[in-house]
C-alpha cells in the first residue's frame, strides 16, 4: 500500500518488528517521503491516534509500506492491540515462585 496524507493506517509487525504485539499503532498519515531509502521501505510522518481517534503524538516512522493496513475507524484495531497472553511455561514459573515462599 502507498500511504497518502489523510489516511489512517495500522502499523503492526507486518510494517516493522518494532510495532509487534501491544506496540501496534494507529496513525493518521501527514506526509510520506517521496524517495524511499530502500525498496518497499520508507519514512512517513503521522499522528498516533488513541482508541477513539484523538491524536496523541506526532511521529516520524520508518516502515515497510506493504505491511501497512488501511483503517476506516481506530475502534477497529482495539481487538488487535489486546495484550498477548503469557506462555504456559512463564505462568508455571511464576506460580512456583509464589507457592514456595513462607
Amino acid at each position: 500500500m502507498d500511504p497518502k496524507p489523510g489516511e489512517v493506517v495500522l502499523l503492526d509487525a507486518r510494517a516493522s518488528v518494532q510495532f509487534a504485539g501491544t506496540r501496534a499503532l494507529v496513525v493518521r498519515v501527514i506526509r510520506v517521503e517521496e524517495r524511499p531509502p530502500y525498496d518497499r521501505w520508507g519514512w512517513m510522518t503521522g499522528y498516533v491516534l488513541d482508541d477513539v481517534g484523538n491524536a496523541t503524538d506526532r511521529r516520524e516512522l520508518y516502515v515497510q509500506f506493504e505491511g501497512l493496513t488501511r483503517v476506516t475507524s481506530p475502534l477497529q484495531t482495539v481487538a488487535r492491540r489486546q495484550r498477548v497472553p503469557e506462555s504456559p511455561t512463564k505462568r508455571n514459573r511464576t506460580a512456583r515462585k509464589t507457592t514456595t515462599g513462607s
